[in-house]
């Protein structure tokens, strides 16, 4: 009897340590960019789990598709580890890039397919993605920035506060007025000092 209870521990904690591995080997996206470059394309910002003193804060992912589904596909396609998409904390979009079709899309993503969170921020930016994401780069504390913690950089709202996912999608589509966060670059510096009004249909 006890070699048999013996036996089930061990096979127990074997079991138990190999699960342990599962979540580092997920990619956590903390931010999603989205912009037109000939096709869709999006920029995920990655927090770097082997980071060290000569290596960058976040991991830059790229993908592109015809649209924000097929590109989020093509982004999968191309890592042998799982992308978790629970932890996303910011969608940023090129203003350029965003319209009725994009919105919907982004809906469609998040109720009958949960790739993106609505617990997500939204912000907008007439920069290039990769611009903002290389100032985010250089951020001496990484997790907490605009980006990847909204929530803790209120000092740097001027005028506009960060508004979730779910709250961006009730007053578009309710047609209300609605003022989203406009990030822009000043002297190599990330500022929010304004918002961007949207209206439905865009």
């Amino acid at each position: 009897m006890k070699k048999i209870f013996l036996v089930i521990t061990i096979l127990l904690i074997l079991v138990s340590c190999g699960n342990t591995d599962y979540p580092s080997k997920d990619i956590y996206i903390g931010c999603i960019g989205i912009e037109n470059d000939d096709k869709l394309k999006i920029n995920c910002l990655i927090p770097n789990s082997s980071k060290n003193e000569n290596s960058e804060s976040f991991i830059i992912k790229l993908a592109s598709g015809d649209n924000l589904n097929e590109a989020l596909d093509n982004l999968e396609l191309g890592e042998s580890h799982k992308i978790n998409y629970n932890h996303i904390s910011t969608i940023l979009i090129n203003i350029n890039s965003f319209n009725d079709y994009l919105i919907n899309e982004i809906i469609e993503l998040s109720i009958n397919k949960l790739r993106i969170s609505f617990n997500s921020y939204v912000f907008f930016t007439k920069e290039k993605i990769e611009d903002v994401y290389k100032l985010i780069n250089k951020e001496s504390d990484t997790l907490l920035n605009p980006l990847m913690e909204p929530v803790y950089s209120y000092d740097i709202y001027e005028n506009v506060k960060p508004i979730h996912l779910i709250t961006f999608f009730k007053q578009y589509l309710n047609d209300n007025e609605l003022i989203v966060p406009l990030i822009k670059i000043k002297d190599s510096s990330i500022i929010i000092n304004e918002g961007i009004n949207i209206k439905y249909p865009f």
